[in-house]
């Protein structure tokens, strides 16, 4: 049984500018979070499991109040579609690499969020106000079988293939933009009794936005691997199944 998706995010967010910052920043940073997130679900995956974003092993939707996807998605926002370069001699050897726990086709993300604002002072209280801005890449990775056979049997098994695997990738694409969709504009206040605490405050609200909406896009991308046995079963919200019959 192939195993065919992975979910890499890499998130590097940039808090509130330097220019209104004095004080480095203290709480641990979403790349981090989402490093060590990946490590501890690699850990926790069995052996015949290859994606590395699994929550659930059994391929059975979670719940923790998390909702599912309802359907395949339709709409896809923009991303950069790159091939990785395989070389199999024949089927057999594409077929096991296909079944191992390494990645054949994945997502990256990197994310730059930062807010720009200016502090004030009013009756002895100083106040932060900024607005929050986002710049976000995503890069679907899909494997290209360089030296595949010359056989049209094979040929039209890769490319359902691979067309079902860049089906199930844009699904995590469109989670990944439609979650910072609730980080663009916006507005992050702080105060306190002078302008650095007041700054201060308000990067830990910001901070605690950012890791309010990585925790909860990487449960919705559990989620929805969950749901789609990672495109095995594409099927369950509307799409196509992942399949590779080759002989």
């Amino acid at each position: 049984m192939m195993q065919l998706k992975l979910i890499a995010i890499v998130l590097s967010f940039l808090v509130l500018s330097p220019s209104f910052f004095s004080q480095p920043q203290t709480a641990e940073s979403l790349a981090d979070v989402a490093r060590k997130a990946r490590e501890a679900r690699k850990n926790q995956a069995p052996a015949t499991t290859k994606l590395t974003n699994d929550s659930n092993a059994s391929g059975k939707p979670g719940t923790a109040g998390i909702p599912p996807p309802i359907s395949q998605p339709a709409a896809v926002g923009p991303y950069v579609l790159k091939t990785v370069p395989k070389y199999w001699p024949n089927c057999a050897a594409a077929t096991a690499e296909l079944g191992e726990e390494k990645p054949t086709g994945h997502m990256d993300q990197e994310v730059d969020a930062k807010v720009s604002g200016s502090s004030s002072q009013s009756n002895g209280i100083w106040t932060f106000s900024g607005a929050t801005t986002v710049k976000s890449s995503l890069v679907v990775n899909l494997p290209e079988w360089v030296n595949i056979p010359d056989d049209p049997t094979i040929h039209d098994s890769w490319q359902k293939l691979i067309k079902a695997l860049r089906s199930h990738e844009e699904g995590h694409v469109n989670i990944a933009t439609e979650a910072l969709q609730s980080l663009i504009g916006r507005t992050i206040t702080g105060s306190g009794s002078s302008a650095v605490l007041a700054q201060q405050d308000a990067q830990r609200q910001f901070d605690q936005l950012t890791h309010s909406v990585e925790s909860a896009t990487l449960a919705k991308q559990n989620q929805y691997d969950a749901i789609t046995d990672h495109g095995r079963k594409q099927s369950a919200i509307g799409g196509t199944d992942i399949t590779f019959a080759c002989h």
